[in-house]
């Protein structure tokens, strides 16, 4: 058997008992978040996670896939990329909290509301200096250990979770289980990593080069960034945060879902990259299908059961969200094995316009129709954008074949 598929057969089967238990995690940290903030206090906790994740993106700006694609590329000149992308890394995610803080005053929400959000700011921002590590250990196909550190961090939010509920500590006390989880999978990272971290300054031939290639990624990620979670900061204007509580429960199902195939495609995409595997698109796409439909199909059928599990009767209405939602499942994987096959092999082009078109349709629809229809417009607006965006990768796919 060729040595890359039984490398991407050792890192998936790893990655999906890791992930199985990570999502299991995740999925008993939503029950307990919903059930002890209710419906209004678990709405407040997603529109903190939505707006700092909006800003995260500011503390990549793509270092992570270009960094990931070079060191697949380029064995010899590993120190100068990893010490300048480093540096780079501190400075970004400094930035990115700062213009979360700077920003904050701005947007129209309560006094107890934006203290949270300053409290998160500090985990989230170790959360992103973290992925560091995981591009490290994605050129070198060692996605287990991005799964054993995902795993531990899950762990320690989960019983600092458990704890600080116990204790009601309130949103204050939870939003901190942020950071505990975060730091205890960066004590891991830099453990694992020491003979890594021996640099001290940056190299600025080497910095510039990333940053040039980084820039179209990063735009993309900004843009994907903007319009995935735009509809939970509009929602959160019009409609208030129980029905951000009750959008964000349906919505945080199908982010537990595309868990596995993210991790699959982290072990693809160094593939992609190298250009060393055949039909590698091909069999990931085909893969991609048959696991959706599975997946919609078990989806639709035990919704009632799925939210009444995570949330009990308060989240009810949240029910027929995740129906609609779970139809844009397919859609999402499919786009996002689009996604880094462009970035892979450098075809930024067509995800720009695919994103660009994106957004643009997202906050249209969203603001013309949440006021009257709430969280059931924002849901209906994720499957039409994740439609456009499809129709433009496909489109954009089969061009570059014919050149």
């Amino acid at each position: 058997m060729n040595k890359f598929y039984k490398t991407i057969g050792f890192n998936t089967v790893v990655q999906i008992g890791g992930k199985f238990l990570s999502a299991g995690l995740g999925l008993f940290n939503l029950g307990l978040l919903t059930h002890y903030l209710g419906q209004s206090g678990y709405g407040q906790f997603a529109l903190i996670i939505a707006y700092l994740g909006i800003f995260s993106v500011f503390s990549d700006l793509g270092f992570q896939l270009t960094l990931t694609r070079e060191l697949a590329r380029d064995s010899v000149h590993q120190e100068k990329l990893l010490g300048s992308y480093f540096i780079l890394k501190l400075i970004l995610v400094a930035l990115s909290v700062g213009v979360a803080l700077l920003l904050l005053p701005f947007f129209p929400y309560s006094a107890f509301l934006k203290i949270a959000i300053v409290i998160a700011c500090l985990g989230v921002g170790l959360g992103n200096i973290n992925s560091f590590g995981t591009a490290i250990f994605q050129s070198r196909l060692r996605l287990d250990l991005v799964t054993y550190i995902d795993v531990l961090g899950k762990i320690v939010t989960t019983a600092f979770i458990v704890l600080f509920a116990a204790q009601n500590f309130g949103l204050y006390g939870i939003v901190n289980t942020i950071l505990l989880g975060n730091l205890a999978a960066s004590l891991v990272t830099v453990y694992l990593l020491k003979n890594d971290l021996h640099f001290n300054r940056i190299n600025w031939p080497a910095a510039k080069n990333l940053l040039l290639q980084s820039l179209p990624v990063g735009l993309i990620l900004l843009l994907s960034s903007l319009y995935f979670k735009v509809d939970t900061i509009i929602l959160s204007f019009f409609r208030g945060a129980g029905e951000v509580g009750i959008y964000s429960l349906a919505y945080k199902v199908i982010e537990n879902a595309l868990v596995l195939w993210g991790f699959y495609m982290a072990t693809v995409y160094p593939l992609l990259a190298q250009g060393k595997v055949k039909n590698i698109f091909r069999q990931s796409f085909y893969l991609a299908l048959v696991a959706c439909l599975v997946l919609v199909g078990g989806g639709e059928l035990f919704a009632p059961v799925i939210v009444n599990l995570l949330g009990g009767q308060q989240f009810g209405p949240s029910i027929l969200a995740l129906r609609i939602l779970i139809l844009a499942l397919p859609l999402l994987v499919i786009d996002n094995l689009f996604y880094n096959n462009f970035i892979a092999n450098r075809w930024s082009k067509t995800p720009l316009l695919a994103l660009c078109a994106a957004l643009v349709f997202n906050v249209t629809i969203n603001i013309l129709t949440i006021p009257h229809w709430g969280y059931l417009a924002a849901a209906v607006s994720t499957v039409l954008t994740e439609v456009i965006v499809l129709t433009i990768y496909a489109f954009g796919f089969s061009r570059s074949q014919r050149h």
